[in-house]
């Protein structure tokens, strides 16, 4: 998506941001002006954009919904907290070079059975209150902002089929090679690892295995877990006695994982 005019009222146009990498220059009022962003977003939580505008006007930027403390900071003051209005910021820009610093950090959103609550989980940064949401079988899903992390089991893989004219082009067979009936602990001793990567560039193809910047971790335990099938899972079950000693797992971003967990048991420590 990018820029897109909204009714002008009053004498200054506005512009909305609607986008990460913005393509075009928004039209706004007939005020040319020109954006660029620079960012690592989604493995980054700060956005650094620069606008160079004939006119004054006010440009708006979408603060997502999952954003926790974020912070804005214009041509080089102190940041201040985000106060979006119907989930956009607005940034008065002025006629010649305008920049500003979003800083959006975002929850750890745990998928749990009952009402929705708050936990308290740690950051390599920071402690923050997290919202929770409910799932069937007492069953627990991890998200930050907009990534959906799971559990990579390691794995063997088989060729099934490759395509003769793209050798690339192959049906694969992943079977574990180790144990995936996990069930997560507390989500108060989940630990949320960000920093930015080694150069300030991402790794390419950034969703590789164990090539993200971003993981979780979390404390875990092996349990009985059974198959419904020769290639799937049953439900996770609930309320599982753990079978073995508790112990640290990673959590990656779902699209880095090839044979995943993505929906976990919990267990009650003793």
């Amino acid at each position: 998506m990018a820029d897109v005019p909204l009714h002008q009222h009053g004498p200054r146009p506005r512009c909305v941001d609607t986008c990460i990498n913005l393509t075009r220059p928004p039209a706004c009022a007939g005020n040319k002006v020109s954006v660029a962003v620079d960012t690592l977003y989604p493995f980054s939580d700060s956005l650094a954009t620069t606008i160079t505008a004939e006119k004054d006007f006010t440009y708006y930027v979408r603060v997502p919904s999952w954003v926790s403390k974020g912070t804005i900071a214009i041509n080089g003051a102190k940041a201040k907290a985000v106060t979006p209005s119907n989930g956009l910021q607005a940034v008065p820009v002025k006629a010649g070079t305008t920049k500003f610093t979003l800083n959006l950090p975002s929850d750890i959103t745990i998928g749990t059975a009952g009402s929705p609550k708050s936990v308290i989980v740690r950051t390599v940064l920071m402690a923050i209150r997290l919202p929770a949401e409910s799932r069937p079988h007492s069953s627990v899903a991890v998200h930050r902002g907009p990534l959906h992390y799971a559990f990579d089991i390691a794995r063997s893989q088989k060729v099934l089929q490759q395509n003769a004219q793209q050798p690339l082009a192959k049906d694969l067979e992943f079977d574990a090679t180790a144990n995936w009936q996990l069930a997560l602990g507390d989500p108060k001793t989940f630990v949320f690892n960000g920093g930015a990567p080694e150069g300030g560039n991402l790794p390419s193809p950034v969703f590789d295995s164990g090539l993200p910047p971003f993981t979780i971790t979390a404390q875990a335990c092996p349990i009985e877990w059974e198959v419904a099938g020769d290639t799937f899972a049953a439900s996770p079950p609930e309320n599982p006695e753990c079978a073995g000693p508790v112990q640290n797992i990673t959590l990656w971003p779902f699209g880095a994982t090839k044979l995943r967990i993505g929906e976990f048991p919990t267990f009650k420590a003793n």
